[in-house]
């Protein structure tokens, strides 16, 4: 037998068998009873995972901020100060205003989320936003605090930390 023959012969059995496979991985997929979440709305609804899909007030540079309430309930933006009530960890970059992104939100999902360091951090400290969207460790100075959450790990400042996240609770400290 001809190599040459022998090897179209092959490919072809692979080609002509894909089909087959294609659909039982398929038909797999719809016998799952989880479901499939393509693309998020960005209005009212139930969103999964607690993914929220919202438009940004201007560019994001830096994925993993805390974000607030922006210009309106569609828009979203990095916490600016710690007394800011923080709802989202803003998962996306965004080029420009009006991009959409991924909002995270807090206390939901059956998953830990990450956010980024603004100082340094320990296993076990609660959380809240700094002046630039930074998750940093519940200050002890006198203030109105909003803890997010606490480190499942530790840090230093502009690191990735992975967090449990809760509903924003609000934390006066004097």
């Amino acid at each position: 037998m001809n190599p040459t023959t022998s090897k179209r012969r092959g490919i072809a059995a692979i080609i002509s068998a894909l089909p087959a496979l294609v659909s039982t991985c398929f038909a797999w997929r719809r016998k799952s009873e989880e479901p499939l979440y393509f693309a998020n709305s960005i209005t009212s609804g139930v969103h999964g995972f607690g993914c929220l899909t919202k438009r940004t007030d201007g560019a994001i540079t830096t994925r993993y901020l805390i974000g607030k309430r922006g210009s309106d309930d569609l828009h979203v933006v990095p916490c600016s100060s710690s007394s800011d009530l923080p709802y989202c960890v803003l998962t996306d970059e965004a080029v420009a205003a009006e991009d959409l992104i991924n909002a995270q939100v807090l206390g939901q999902g059956d998953a830990t989320q990450l956010v980024v360091a603004g100082g340094t951090i320990a296993f076990g400290d609660f959380l809240v936003t700094d002046a630039a969207g930074k998750a940093i460790k519940l200050p002890t100075a006198p203030g109105t605090y909003f803890i997010i959450g606490m480190a499942l790990e530790a840090a230093v400042a502009n690191d990735h930390v992975e967090f449990a996240s809760c509903v924003p609770i609000q934390r006066v400290v004097s």
